[in-house]
């Protein structure tokens, strides 16, 4: 969980506790023990107060501990969050033919991720070429790749993404531009890499 950093509002939480109006101090720790934020709260009587986390981060858990000896009662807790998929060095589908029939041709291609090193997408196609293009690092910030292909026709292709560290892919965000070879139209943005196509969508 944790917010995608697209403009999003700050991580916030709810919490509903008595502290008998005495300031007490809450840390709060992602799933690699990290701590990521320190809230101090104060509610005289039984409140129900949001707080709002200086920094959003990504993680399965939040962890929230205390040492400041300070009596209170905690009664519920509520966090505002947004889910985010999974992280993988690699990511790969099967070949896909996006709906279309005969031979296809792809101009452009654009990748929504967040990263902390540079990665690769690796085209493979049914003649059993491929291509590489580069994906340059998002410095762990969500971020939109657009670059076009070298031009080719294939029946099939499927997608690989590595990187030497996690990459998470934002799949419904990631296009690419489509259509029949021979198709007097022009190229229409699909979707290959997430929801229902002719095989499976891409995965770790």
């Amino acid at each position: 969980m944790g917010l995608p950093g697209r403009g999003a509002d700050r991580l916030r939480q709810s919490c509903q506790a008595d502290t008998f109006g005495i300031n007490k101090t809450l840390k709060y720790y992602d799933d690699k023990n990290v701590l990521k934020e320190t809230l101090i709260i104060n509610h005289n009587g039984n409140q129900t107060i949001s707080y709002g986390f200086n920094q959003s981060f990504i993680s399965h858990t939040i962890r929230r501990a205390s040492s400041d000896n300070i009596a209170w009662i905690p009664m519920v807790e509520a966090y505002v969050t947004d889910a985010e998929p999974e992280s993988a060095k690699v990511w790969e589908g099967e070949f896909n033919v996006s709906d279309l029939t005969g031979l296809i041709s792809m101009k452009r291609v654009a990748i929504a991720y967040r990263s902390t090193d540079d990665a690769t997408i690796t085209f493979f196609f049914d003649d059993e070429t491929s291509q590489v293009y580069d994906l340059p690092s998002s410095e762990g910030n969500w971020k939109k790749h657009f670059f076009y292909v070298t031009a080719k026709k294939w029946l099939a292709c499927k997608y690989r993404f590595e990187s030497d560290e996690d990459i998470r892919l934002y799949k419904k965000g990631c296009e690419v531009w489509m259509k029949g070879f021979s198709a007097n139209q022009p190229f229409v943005p699909m979707k290959p890499f997430g929801g229902p196509s002719n095989e499976t969508e891409i995965m770790i």
